[in-house]
């Protein structure tokens, strides 16, 4: 670990994996997140010292709420037809 860090930047990133964890865990109730959990998991992504597997957490909850919108979108589709 880098002796720089303090403990208010370990404390947040703390913060923001617990939020993944607790983001992933709900992920099948998961319908919409706010912009600011967007650019939360969106820094997380692009931290480089993230490990594979929250990495894939990520991706995954991105996919799910992609997923989710694409359906809802052809939902109101087949309700306006």
């Amino acid at each position: 670990m880098d002796p720089a860090i303090n403990n208010y930047q370990i404390h947040q990133r703390l913060q923001r994996l617990e939020f993944l964890h607790g983001l992933y865990q709900q992920i099948d109730h998961i319908h919409h997140i706010t912009d600011e959990e967007v650019r939360l998991l969106q820094e997380l992504r692009h931290d480089r010292d993230l490990n594979e597997e929250r990495q894939a957490m990520i991706d995954r909850i991105f996919y799910h709420l992609r997923r989710k919108q694409r359906h809802e979108r052809n939902r109101q589709r087949q309700c306006v037809a």
